[in-house]
């Protein structure tokens, strides 16, 4: 799971995993809007981690990854939150 936070990351990452080839990741708020409506884009803080956090408790995913605001700081999350 790949929290984009509304980001630069979100202008990025549908194309790379579609590049790679990566099926099954889900990415979270890719649309890039600088007034960051769903949460501050700032995976340091780990109250803006919640969204993250919750899909990979429902999913079972193995990883979780939250970029910053303008993608050059991420912070990766186990599948346990």
């Amino acid at each position: 799971v790949i929290d984009c936070g509304n980001g630069a990351a979100g202008t990025v990452m549908p194309s790379l995993l579609e590049r790679m080839g990566w099926k099954g990741v889900t990415l979270l708020y890719p649309e890039v809007d600088g007034t960051y409506p769903n949460h501050i884009a700032d995976p340091t803080v780990e109250k803006y981690m919640a969204d993250l956090k919750n899909v990979l408790l429902e999913t079972g995913a193995e990883l979780g990854l939250g970029f910053d605001g303008d993608g050059d700081r991420m912070a990766p999350m186990t599948g346990e939150g």
